[in-house]
């Protein structure tokens, strides 16, 4: 029997081609994704992206209660810095994904400030956490 299976077995190897490299010029399913070399950072072709228009907060932050110069409450305070798996990954699809446990922070009525990490160099938030935390009146910083 071992022999027959071993016979009848299939490769893992395929002739499908490779996925082409990520190219945020080309017009794609909108994602949002990270910042990796300095040389991505200085060009600024980000803001030049197929991407960034679906990038942006469609959610503004409300006044604060306190001061009208936005700065935090004069208290303790809790910065929640949010690492999911490097970042990028169930969330990275702006327009939502099916996996809905991957925005799930259940106590944002106790965060003061929310970080999305993500192991790169510059980590801009996808706006799903970005509308998110504003919703709630919590500050986004990267």
């Amino acid at each position: 029997m071992e022999e027959t299976m071993r016979r009848h077995s299939f490769s893992a190897t395929t002739d499908a081609p490779a996925p082409p490299p990520f190219n945020p010029s080309t017009p794609a399913v909108p994602i949002s994704y990270p910042l990796k070399t300095l040389d991505e950072l200085e060009s600024r072709a980000y803001f030049k992206s197929f991407h960034f228009p679906f990038n942006q907060s469609s959610v503004k932050l409300p006044a604060p209660a306190g001061g009208a110069d936005g700065s935090l409450p004069q208290r303790p305070r809790i910065l929640v810095c949010h690492d999911m798996a490097g970042g990028y990954t169930d969330d990275k699809y702006v327009q939502g994904g099916t996996n809905a446990d991957a925005y799930a922070i259940w106590h944002w009525y106790l965060i003061d400030v929310f970080v999305y990490f993500s192991h790169n160099l510059v980590a801009l938030p996808p706006p799903c956490w970005t509308n998110t935390a504003h919703k709630h009146g919590v500050k986004v910083w990267l």
